[in-house]
Formats: structure tokens, C-alpha cells, sequence
């Protein structure tokens, strides 16, 4: 348990970002990623064909946010190898305020961040236990002030346990229950 700490302690990828244009605040904080870089003194990498040179290059704090525009999609499993080397997944909203981002994809690997909702979940994003709950124009604060909180692991297998239950097989066992049991 203390070495998979350990080891999880020290991803190189603080935080990481994929969108597509659905909803403007994904282009917001796309902006904001790259605005606040001077402030903060990280470094970030857009393009996920300049990833594997970014990582040989960059030194310190990194950031990944790449834009995949509908018409231009990459295969989730290139992009979730690079989640795979992040602290931190962000999901934004998309087309409505939920989005299939945080069930399928930000907590399968990584601490998913997400704004604050009052929507109701199948299985609940609690904030401080399975994901980290952001404040709307100041994620980048939020993550940069808890990047290093020793309750980050705790809160990333609460999120593994999480993105198990929101697994297909997973989770069509507990609608058939939910069925089975108003017959």
C-alpha cells in the first residue's frame, strides 16, 4: 500500500484536460491552463503529437489540455495513457452540465475534477472522497494550492473504486437490480 503511495505521490502530469467544444467553460479553462502557466511556473502541452518530446524536455510542474475536435478524434486508449501519467483529470461540462467525461473516462485512472453540482448521480462524486469538487474560474488555484495534500491518494482510490462501479458490466448489474426489485 505505501509503495503504490509512493509511487502515485510522484506522477510527472499534474493535471490533465481533454475536450472537445461542447461547452464554453472547456474553452475557458483550455485559456486559463495557459494563462496561468507564468503565474504558477508550470509548463503545458497541447498537442498530444508534441507529448513525447514535452515529457523528455519539460522540467517541473507539467500540464496536458488538448483540444480533440469531433472532426479530428484520437483513440481514448492513446488519451488515457496519458491520464494514466496525471495526478489530476479534469471534466468539464459538455453539451448539458453532466458529461459522459467523468463516468467513462476522468475517473478511470486518476483524481477526477469536476465543478460543483447539485446533480444527482448513480453513484455519488463526493468531493474530498472520490473526486475533487472545482469552483468555477479558480480550478487552476484549487489544484496548484492541493497538488502535494496527502489525502490525495485516499481520494484517488476512492475514485478507483468509483470508476469500478461505473463500469458497463458493473453498472448494468445494479439496473437490473434496481429493476428486479419494483417487480
Amino acid at each position: 500500500y505505501r509503495r503504490l503511495q509512493q509511487v502515485r505521490k510522484y506522477v510527472p502530469i499534474t493535471a490533465f484536460f481533454f475536450w472537445g467544444r461542447s461547452h464554453e467553460a472547456r474553452l475557458r479553462l483550455h485559456s486559463d491552463i495557459w494563462r496561468k502557466a507564468s503565474e504558477f511556473g508550470y509548463s503545458v502541452c497541447d498537442n498530444l503529437y508534441h507529448f513525447n518530446e514535452f515529457m523528455k524536455n519539460e522540467a517541473g510542474v507539467k500540464y496536458v489540455s488538448l483540444w480533440q475536435p469531433h472532426y479530428c478524434r484520437v483513440e481514448i486508449g492513446s488519451l488515457l495513457q496519458v491520464q494514466e501519467l496525471s495526478k489530476f483529470s479534469i471534466a468539464m461540462p459538455g453539451a448539458g452540465i453532466k458529461t459522459f467525461r467523468a463516468t467513462g473516462e476522468s475517473c478511470v485512472n486518476a483524481i477526477p475534477c469536476m465543478p460543483y453540482d447539485n446533480l444527482a448521480w448513480t453513484f455519488p462524486f463526493i468531493h474530498g472522497e472520490n473526486c475533487i469538487k472545482l469552483v468555477e474560474e479558480k480550478e487552476i488555484e484549487y489544484l496548484e494550492e492541493h497538488k502535494n495534500d496527502e489525502r490525495n491518494y485516499d481520494i484517488y482510490l476512492g475514485a478507483m473504486e468509483l470508476a469500478n462501479k461505473y463500469r458497463v458490466e458493473s453498472y448494468i448489474q445494479h439496473i437490473e437490480k434496481l429493476i428486479n426489485e419494483r417487480l
